[in-house]
């Protein structure tokens, strides 16, 4: 209709001087334009769902990487420690394993998970919106703070019974419920021997990441005090008034990925750790597949078998249980 009332679109405001004529003014440009949206009850239970899905497939992603890489560094105690017995392919392999026979598995671990962690989400929620209400009522405002700890401690919980309970899954080729109540079990028989091990443990990948984060500084001081950023007159452009910048960031860039990589490491030690606990569980306290390493480490020495090897095969058996291993004579 060419009146010379404005005439307002979706992208455009065009306002109309006559019947042939007329000026566009993007809505940008116009004060009085913009976009609104209603946060209605749909939208707000697809955010809840969205928001479900990605913790969820957070903690999903997690547990194929644990898996994955449990199964393949338990083929290193399995084999006593010997390359020759070891598979061929031991990443690739135990990631077909991961694929085939244990999704259920970790996404049953990972659901639990995922559910703790929105409902903490809800009650942050629900303490925010109830915060003028909690400030007139100290049991309140206690209750409040009890759960949300509570809940806090639960998730570590969980997380660290997936961690040993997808280290079973891979080893064993048993179910989540069984691996979780083995890696309990097992953890609580040898919590002295776990808790020393771990503790030594840790403290070596604090030190490799404190030993990188360093290396990385004094990479960035070195560079840092280049004339290039040190001259005003020469380069104006790249010159730095203070190098306290660029080297923070390159300490904080140096401890992340140095997490990311020496958790790798990490998951290695509780791996061969937990495969211990086990291999002593079946055989009343002795160990016949610990590499003597790892005995000389923890203090165990070799009873029984001497020069009994265990290899671990190639394949798995189809019905997803665990690694058959054949054992050779004993001398």
């Amino acid at each position: 209709d060419m009146t010379a009332e404005p005439v307002r679109l979706t992208h455009y405001y065009y306002e109309f001087d006559n019947r042939t004529t007329f000026n566009a003014t993007t809505c940008a440009e116009d004060p009085s334009c913009y976009y609104g949206y209603t946060w209605d009850k749909d939208l707000q239970y697809m955010a809840m769902y969205n928001l479900f899905g990605l913790l969820w497939t957070t903690q999903f992603l997690a547990g194929v990487t644990y898996v994955t890489l449990a199964g393949a560094l338990s083929s290193f105690y399995w084999s006593s420690g010997e390359a020759a017995n070891m598979p061929r392919r031991p990443l690739i392999e135990s990631m077909y394993r991961c694929v085939r026979y244990h999704l259920g598995s970790i996404a049953l671990g990972s659901f639990i998970v995922a559910c703790v962690q929105f409902f903490r989400i809800v009650l942050e929620y629900i303490d925010r919106k109830t915060k003028d209400m909690q400030e007139g009522n100290f049991i309140l405002r206690y209750c409040m703070s009890c759960v949300k700890c509570l809940m806090a401690y639960l998730e570590c919980i969980l997380k660290f019974i997936n961690r040993n309970a997808y280290i079973i899954v891979a080893v064993e080729g048993v179910g989540y419920c069984s691996a979780a109540g083995t890696a309990v079990k097992l953890i609580i028989t040898n919590a002295v021997t776990l808790a020393a091990v771990n503790f030594a443990g840790d403290g070596l990948i604090a030190v490799g990441r404190l030993i990188v984060v360093a290396a990385c500084a004094c990479c960035a001081l070195s560079m840092a005090d280049q004339d290039v950023y040190t001259e005003p007159v020469k380069y104006p452009e790249t010159y730095l008034k203070s190098p306290l910048v660029p080297v923070l960031l390159s300490c904080l860039a140096a401890y992340v990925i140095a997490s990311q990589f020496l958790a790798v490491y990490e998951m290695a030690v509780d791996t061969v750790l937990l495969s211990f606990c086990q291999d002593c569980d079946r055989n009343n306290g002795s160990p016949s597949c610990a590499p003597p390493l790892l005995l000389l480490a923890i203090g165990k020495a070799r009873k029984g078998k001497t020069g009994g090897t265990s290899k671990v095969s190639d394949s798995d058996g189809g019905d997803g249980s665990p690694p058959r291993r054949r054992t050779a004579r004993t001398k």
